[in-house]
């Protein structure tokens, strides 16, 4: 996180609205919430997700590494047309779960586990009071799912 600008400054903002919250409830539902809003949103705002991700990495990717870090995906790019937009970035399942871990963790919310299926399909598991829930950050973020 030393070296992705974009993420330390997701962080320092994240952290302040987040611990403003009186339970670990709503930290964790908030959490979600500044998740998803930066990496592309929910519902209709997200519908050109996939086109928007493919976009920016191929933008962003290190030509010598081919990595990208995680703030890449997350800032405002250029809008359709040139216009500069105040658009999110656009990050898929799998890296709006990676950073809800990361925020988790660093932050120490709650203990988060991230977890996949053979297929690819990533998401969050929270502790809250003992009992683990599944934490929605793609279509209904802040959800939690027993």
């Amino acid at each position: 996180r030393r070296e992705d600008e974009f993420l330390a400054e997701f962080l320092d903002r994240a952290s302040k609205k987040i611990l403003r919250a009186g339970d670990i409830v709503t930290r964790v539902m908030v959490a979600a919430l500044l998740v998803s809003e930066t990496l592309g949103r929910s519902g209709g705002h997200a519908s050109t997700l996939r086109a928007r991700h493919r976009q920016l990495v191929a933008d962003r990717v290190d030509a010598t590494t081919g990595t990208i870090r995680i703030g890449d995906i997350m800032h405002d790019f250029d809008a359709p047309g040139g216009s500069r937009g105040r658009q999110p970035g656009a990050g898929l399942a799998q890296h709006r779960a990676l950073l809800l871990k990361a925020v988790a963790d660093w932050l120490c919310l709650a203990p988060c586990a991230l977890r996949r299926d053979e297929g690819g399909a990533t998401w969050n598991v929270v502790l809250v009071d003992g009992e683990p829930f599944v934490l929605d950050v793609l279509f209904d973020p802040g959800a939690l799912y027993t």
